[in-house]
């Protein structure tokens, strides 16, 4: 599913089973960490407000878990409020593109907010999309659009749902 996602961005899928929460983790957010992470991807957590998903982390992925953004592979922003954030983890260099960021944004709604009209690589005409964030988000992805090859690649997830949005995705409108 997270590879469908990605394929086809702002389309939201189910992943189609729940995991236990931890800390009010989603179970899109935790299948995702589960998937992505090993003990070569540190993980940043902002908003987390458990000791136990770090620990969760380490356990299962054998990951680092790490505090400043710069330092990490992944990232996790819990808080809506602070999507924002994604934008001051690595955004690689011209030479390693590939060296940048993947953000999981945990939203309250992936429907319920503002639509947006998404287009870039993946999707056919355009598509429409309205998670629930902070408007300031929206201008930050767009000058991360334009950073392109480089940039953060965005994960949403709310409840057992998610839905990427590539760097290569370009806000319309």
């Amino acid at each position: 599913m997270l590879l469908d996602a990605v394929a086809r961005p702002a389309r939201v899928c189910n992943i189609g089973w729940d995991l236990q929460p931890i800390d009010d983790v989603y179970s899109a957010t935790l299948a995702t960490l589960l998937t992505l992470a090993d003990n070569d991807t540190p993980v940043c957590l902002i908003g987390a407000g458990g000791l136990a998903l770090g620990a969760y982390l380490r356990f299962h992925c054998g990951c680092r878990v790490v505090e400043d953004p710069k330092d990490a592979a992944f990232g996790l922003i819990c808080d809506p409020a602070l999507a924002s954030r994604a934008f001051g983890f690595p955004i690689g260099s011209d030479e390693y593109p590939d060296r940048s960021a993947t953000v999981i944004l945990q939203v309250t709604s992936l429907a319920g907010g503002p639509t947006r009209t998404i287009k870039g690589p993946g999707i056919r005409s355009a598509v429409k999309f309205a998670p629930i964030v902070p408007a300031d988000f929206w201008t930050a992805w767009c000058a991360n659009a334009r950073l392109y090859p480089c940039g953060i690649d965005i994960i949403f997830t709310c409840g057992n749902q998610l839905a990427a949005l590539p760097r290569s995705s370009r806000l319309e409108g």
